[in-house]
């Protein structure tokens, strides 16, 4: 009886902290919804945002599973920046790995972020 109860204890914990876990990701990314419109002439596999000089791009908002074609847009809410600050860095990357990177974007809430392929990143 006491093994049974201990591990009810222990899921229940378990749960408590994977639920948290959650809601601490999606507290991350409310900064401002922005639009990015794909004019680079090829598909996007990947998306990466951060708030600017954060030093990290995070995870990739896009999949290989849901690219994002070329003449298409997509929604997304950006992560939160420091208090006061609305300057971000926004990277696409295509499936032969080319980037292209607009940095240190002053963004409002609705702006519309077009990526042409004069963005791609000289390698």
């Amino acid at each position: 009886m006491k093994k049974m109860i201990l591990t009810l204890m222990l899921v229940l914990i378990a749960g408590i902290s994977f639920a948290g876990g959650e809601q601490d990701r999606s507290e991350a990314f409310n900064g401002p919804s922005i639009i990015i419109v794909n004019n680079t002439g090829f598909t996007i596999y990947w998306v990466y945002t951060s708030p600017f000089n954060s030093g990290s791009w995070g995870s990739p908002r896009l999949s290989k599973n849901e690219p994002l074609l070329n003449g298409k847009s997509i929604a997304l809410q950006l992560p939160t920046a420091a208090a006061g600050e609305n300057r971000y860095s926004i990277r696409l990357e295509d499936s032969d790995g080319d980037t292209y990177t607009k940095s240190n974007l002053s963004i409002s809430d609705g702006d519309r972020i077009i990526f042409t392929f004069d963005d791609i990143d000289k390698q």
